[in-house]
């Protein structure tokens, strides 16, 4: 009876004390009832409480006590130090919320029949602790200089499980740190079911011990808000790995130590939903490497947008042989990608540096369709040529490749594309050195309108399986085994300034496949190689020079008539004549001359003009047409 009399005086004090806050202390949860908002308490049966509506056993009841404190609504705050907790609980919404606290692991059950979203501030560190919330409606959870660290199983092993499927605002201040238990079946170290919005611009690592970094099952949103960063320090599995959508307007994601891929956006299963399976940057900056085998560091199931950011991504992982076991005829090597699309890939402004030093490894690889209209693209892909059957395995393979099945081989390649690729603007630059490296290749059409391209390989520079036309641009091409541009349908040029150099003999500058025809219109053409592919006459035909000659890096090919310079054009650093060994980059073999074709605008058929080459000049008479191999 004395406990109860005290309670009651306690209460009615609280209810005369407008601005002052009534503390219920159940266990390791403060309730805190604003004495402006208590109004009637009441105490029935000589066992139960009721304070705006939450009901207290006063068996549970630790403590009451008025404190000269201010209570935010729809609040709640979870403080962690070492192996325990304290969660303090707005009066407001005390009822809408049954918390449970072990040691340091924090359990919040939210009913659904809250109407207002709560904000969880979590805060303050702990050795062995967790944090749990479910419910139906969309809340906040602020991560407040919180390091969290689950060394046990408490919350099945999550650092954060939120078990809410709606939105989830993410508020990051300060410095944060999660890590979830080793060797737990948890989907990740920090899981949200619903999507998840991050904004503020504090730090949050992230160390994913038994799967996945971060994961949530719909769409992830970097708001324009979040000025904040995303430090994935390890993942057993992916970095980050997100259902629906990434839509990243600013802020830093950086990914480490992954032991699969670094992102991942992986289509849910409805079909319908807005963006499935796509990834869209606009802004922010992306910092990855991924090390595992055939690993990708931004992968998506669908397309992929790129219109701003600072994307660096970095792939190291071997490919792999994988063996479909219900078809083996499906069974085929896979490479690492520093960026991977299930769908089209879109790219029009940002800043994209791209390595791969992985055997079979690709800087872009795209199953749909690429169109490239601003932003600046480095690709630097020093990758070897990999090779497995499923039994033999060699990731420096250095053998021939035509006569082995195409399933057995990766290799490294700056750009694949599986359908059309389109360039009308933007930088790109890529350098693949390693056996079987490629620049740019399409499976099916390419058209370049624009932009400023410089590529420098192994294999062809550029290669597409059906026509190729180049209407405008800057387009400078150098292969030291294959061709400088290599069409395997028609061939266009009609514009821009097209600089192509091809191997000795018998690789080319400029090959259209020998069932079809090269044809040039127009534009600024010089192309080198041990041979040159025939040039078709057609309405419109740009006269062209034909000739053989020396060609040394660094020096100019000039044409006049006359005293009046027609074109100049400058070879790159990156081509070196052949050795007298074997075949090389870009032109003679063992000191004998390539083939040189020049067509600019001014040319007139059967008329002679100077053409300068490494300081020697000759006079050639142009044609519209040329009998190349």
């Amino acid at each position: 009876m004395k406990k109860i009399l005290t309670i009651l005086a306690t209460a009615m004090t609280a209810a005369t004390l407008g601005a002052q806050t009534l503390n219920v202390t159940v266990g390791s949860v403060v309730y805190m009832f604003p004495a402006s908002q208590t109004g009637d308490m009441t105490y029935n049966d000589g066992t139960t409480l009721n304070i705006m509506g939450k009901e207290f056993a006063l068996s549970d009841i630790s403590s009451m006590k008025v404190e000269d404190t201010e209570v935010t609504d729809n609040s709640i705050a979870v403080s962690y130090d070492g192996t325990s907790a304290v969660v303090r609980v707005a009066g407001n919404i005390a009822r809408y919320v049954s918390p449970t606290v072990e040691g340091a692991h924090v359990g919040i059950e939210q009913s659904a029949d809250v109407a207002d979203e709560i904000s969880y501030n979590l805060s303050g560190a702990t050795s062995d602790g967790s944090f749990y919330m479910s419910g139906s409606y969309k809340a906040t959870v602020e991560l407040d200089n919180v390091s969290i660290v689950n060394s046990g199983s408490g919350n099945e092993g999550y650092a954060i499980w939120i078990a809410n499927g709606k939105r989830i605002n993410v508020s990051v201040s300060g410095e944060n740190s999660l890590t979830d238990a080793a060797g737990g079946g948890q989907k990740a170290c920090f899981f949200v079911k619903g999507h998840a919005e991050f904004k503020g611009d504090g730090s949050l690592t992230i160390n994913g011990m038994s799967k996945h970094g971060f994961k949530c099952n719909e769409y992830m949103q970097l708001k324009k808000s979040f000025g904040g960063s995303i430090i994935v320090a390890q993942a057993a599995s992916d970095g980050l790995h997100i259902g629906q959508y990434l839509d990243m307007r600013s802020g830093s994601i950086s990914v480490r130590n992954a032991g699969d891929d670094c992102i991942q956006i992986e289509s849910t299963d409805d079909e319908t939903d807005e963006n499935n399976g796509q990834c869209i940057i606009s802004g922010g900056t992306i910092d990855c490497v991924a090390t595992a085998a055939a690993s990708k560091g931004l992968k998506s199931d669908s397309d992929m947008t790129i219109s701003g950011g600072d994307i660096t991504i970095t792939t190291t992982g071997s490919a792999i042989w994988e063996e479909d076991t219900e078809d083996t005829s499906n069974s085929s090597t896979s490479g690492a990608s520093a960026i991977k699309s299930g769908g089209n890939v879109v790219i029009s402004d940002g800043v994209l540096t791209l390595t791969n030093t992985a055997s079979g490894g690709k800087n872009i690889s795209v199953d749909g369709n690429l169109e490239i209209s601003g932003g600046s693209i480095t690709c630097k892909n020093t990758g070897t040529l990999f090779y497995s059957n499923g039994t033999t395995t060699n990731t420096n393979y250095t053998g021939d490749t035509d006569r082995i099945d195409s399933r057995y081989t990766s290799s490294p390649k700056g750009i694949k594309v599986d359908g059309d690729v389109v360039i009308s603007g933007g930088t790109i630059d890529i350098n693949a050195t390693g056996r079987n490296g490629e620049g740019i290749e399409s499976k099916s059409t390419m058209t370049i309108d624009g932009g400023t391209l410089s590529i420098s390989t192994y294999d062809d520079a550029i290669n597409s399986t059906s026509d190729m036309r180049i209407n405008g641009g800057e387009v400078t091409t150098v292969a030291a085994n294959n061709d400088g541009i290599d069409s395997n349908g028609d061939l266009w040029i009609t514009g821009g300034t097209v600089m192509a150099f091809g191997a000795s003999d018998p690789e080319c500058g400029l090959d259209a496949d020998e069932q079809h025809k090269l044809y040039i219109t127009g534009g600024d053409v010089l192309a080198v190689g041990g041979g040159n592919n025939t040039v078709s006459s057609t309405t419109g035909s740009q006269a062209l020079l034909a000739t053989t000659s020396s060609v040394s890096a660094g020096n100019q090919v000039s044409v006049k008539s006359g005293t009046t310079t027609l074109a100049t054009f400058t070879v790159p650093s990156s081509y070196t004549a052949s050795s007298s060994s074997g075949r090389g980059p870009g032109g003679s073999m063992g000191g004998r001359s390539s083939s040189v074709l020049i067509s600019c605008a001014g040319l007139t058929s059967w008329t002679s003009y100077s053409v300068t080459i490494n300081s020697t000049t000759t006079s050639v008479k142009a044609a519209t047409t040329y009998s190349g191999r």
